[in-house]
């Protein structure tokens, strides 16, 4: 990471108007990357933010056709995806900030709504940070804001 903080204060001196866009960094390095610098820099992480935004335009306009047609509130949608990596978690994030801004539920309540499923393990874990639950050993541990909740089997 000192490589990449030289470079990108570098680049800012140069050119302090310049947006830099992080793009296809692994997911162990995309978040942290984007997290620690997009206070001190206009960045910006087109897997993790602009899949997330293109897909939240849609899903939108899904929970507002299922609401009409279907008489489906929209917290009582449960949204499973396949791949963790970083758009997917990107994606997962963006959806449950909208539901907690939209429609007034708590971070815990839309964390209930998201599980993602990696292609690589079996198991099933909590998305709403985009950290993998501390009981999946085989996968990399980021920081888990999801603490305290059961990991374990999904719930019906």
């Amino acid at each position: 990471m000192k490589i990449m903080d030289a470079v990108l204060s570098a680049l800012h001196t140069a050119f302090p108007k310049m947006l830099i866009q992080f793009e296809d960094f692994s997911s162990e390095h995309a978040f942290d990357l984007l997290d620690a610098n997009r206070r001190r820099y206009l960045c910006f992480n087109d897997d993790i933010q602009g899949t997330g935004a293109v897909i939240l335009a849609g899903f939108m306009n899904a929970i507002r056709v299922a609401q009409a047609d279907g008489g489906v509130d929209p917290k009582d949608h449960r949204i499973l995806f396949f791949g963790a990596g970083s758009a997917g978690v990107g994606v997962a994030r963006q959806l449950a900030e909208h539901f907690r801004v939209e429609y007034g539920m708590t971070e815990e309540q839309a964390k209930q709504m998201f599980w993602l499923v990696d292609s690589k393990v079996r198991y099933w874990y909590c998305c709403c940070c985009g950290r993998q639950a501390a009981s999946l050993l085989s996968l990399p541990l980021r920081n888990h804001r999801c603490a305290g909740l059961d990991h374990s089997r999904p719930r019906r």
